[in-house]
């Protein structure tokens, strides 16, 4: 009884000191806007831009940071920004504003924030307007309402606002609030090749706060630095084979959805007690699934699909062909998917007509490529010679809207059988992070809401899986 008293105490004296600050704001002008902000997730984007960048060119990723920050400022130099849209920040931002104040901060900064995913959480309209003030000096009232935009931004995305924001925005409040966010929570090392800024090379981001402060790592025989709070997030490897091939599905980044979670209801000091609260709370779970991503490290997969899957996701950085030598690529057969592997063509090829499995076509067409490698050709040019099931391994990034999209679209029983096996797994994998720090239910009945896949698909898939295999540790 006296922790409940407690409790309305604080949170009266919370709206007291609240409504007085308002009141403070609309005193100073009738066209109140003031911004702040708290970060909910950062995501390690060295880690992440390296990985990608070593399955593009096929180089072996060293477990040094400093190593990895070399390396993707090398890859950034030539022009390859493209890896850097596996990274993520996502960040709650209050405006605090007279109601008659038409948000010219959101507007003067529209053009640079194309690349931002951006969503409203919605507050009913009397939490909205906090409170209806009368300025001695004027007849008329000023409302101060209050709303919450939840952002999310890869560093792709942060290059692009640095690169197209417009001179009358640099005063903005918001301007502001994004410019903190770089300099705290990505480094400098991703944006030196951008050689000249529209506001002058003094905006440039520093080497990010956080990662300043670094520590030694035990047994590590080179003795690198590395940042003491690094965030990598465990690998979980899982066959999403039935038997009929041993292509790979792994995390390589997820986000803690219930920290998050937790850190945006406090940013919008809100009490899961409320009335409104399971209004909010579906507003900020929506949020959520679009701004924050997860990335996937697909392997032993065939070229074909990869171009399915690039059709629902954030990024993708994939091997190279023109970088990799593909003499030993394997060539997925997509018979095997409909038990129809054993089956014979009559097959004419440069005058002779004999049978053929799919698989042995497969393995006759990539020949060629070895063949075209041996007399000179370059591997950019000897790539158009080999067929589209070649094997290859890719990273994918998704919000986990997209990523939902793609589970509803790609496990349906109408999609090709190989996708249908990568996008069960996903499915099994997601579910995994909507619940792995956490005993409720709060996003599993979320995306299951969203999902159109029938119990029965649901059922096959559970007894292709099992669930020790997909646990992240």
């Amino acid at each position: 009884m006296f922790d409940s008293i407690q409790k309305k105490l604080t949170k009266a004296i919370d709206e007291i000191n609240e409504k007085k600050y308002l009141k403070d704001l609309s005193k100073e002008d009738e066209k109140v806007c003031k911004i702040s902000y708290n970060v909910v997730w950062v995501s390690d984007h060295v880690y992440n831009c390296a990985l990608a960048s070593s399955i593009s060119h096929g180089k072996k990723l060293t477990p040094y940071y400093k190593d990895q920050a070399d390396y993707v400022s090398r890859i950034m130099g030539y022009g390859h920004d493209s890896i850097c849209a596996h990274s993520n920040i996502v960040f709650l931002v209050e405006f605090v504003t007279s109601a008659n104040y038409s948000y010219p901060d959101l507007l003067s900064n529209l053009q640079a924030l194309k690349y931002f995913e951006i969503e409203e959480i919605k507050t009913p309209y009397e939490r909205r307007i906090v409170t209806e003030l009368k300025p001695l000096e004027e007849l008329k009232y000023i409302s101060v309402s209050k709303r919450y935009f939840l952002m999310g931004a890869s560093i792709r995305a942060l290059r692009y606002y640095y690169t197209h924001i417009y001179k009358d925005a640099l005063n903005t409040e918001l301007f502001k609030v994004i410019h903190s966010i770089i300099n705290l929570y990505s480094e400098k090392l991703f944006y030196k090749d951008i050689q000249a800024l529209q506001f002058g090379p003094s905006y440039y981001p520093e080497f990010i706060q956080n990662m300043s402060d670094i520590t030694k790592i035990e047994n590590d025989e080179d003795d690198v630095n590395v940042p003491e709070n690094r965030m990598i997030a465990k690998h979980s490897k899982v066959l999403y084979t039935t038997g009929k091939h041993d292509a790979v599905v792994e995390f390589v980044n997820y986000p803690s959805m219930y920290k998050v979670y937790n850190t945006i209801v406090n940013g919008m000091k809100i009490s899961e007690e409320s009335n409104d609260f399971e209004i909010v709370r579906g507003f900020i779970i929506s949020a959520m699934f679009k701004t924050l991503t997860i990335t996937f490290k697909l392997s032993h997969y065939s070229r074909a699909i990869s171009q399915q899957i690039n059709r629902h996701e954030s990024a993708i950085t994939q091997s190279s062909q023109r970088f990799i030598n593909e003499e030993n690529a394997e060539f997925i057969d997509p018979m095997k998917f409909v038990d129809k592997q054993d089956k014979q063509y009559i097959i004419t090829m440069n005058g002779n007509t004999k049978p053929y499995t799919s698989e042995e076509l497969g393995k006759e067409l990539s020949s060629v490529y070895s063949q075209l490698i041996k007399y000179g050709m370059l591997k950019q040019e000897a790539r158009s010679f080999l067929p589209i099931n070649t094997a290859t391994k890719a990273y994918h990034t998704f919000t986990i809207e997209n990523l939902i999209h793609f589970i509803n679209v790609r496990e349906d029983k109408a999609s090709q059988p190989e996708v249908q096996e990568i996008a069960r797994s996903m499915d099994v994998l997601l579910r995994k992070v909507l619940t792995f720090d956490t005993d409720r239910n709060i996003f599993i009945d979320a995306f299951e809401e969203r999902l159109k896949v029938d119990d029965k698909q649901w059922l096959e898939t559970q007894e292709i899986y099992t669930k020790e295999s997909m646990i992240p540790q």
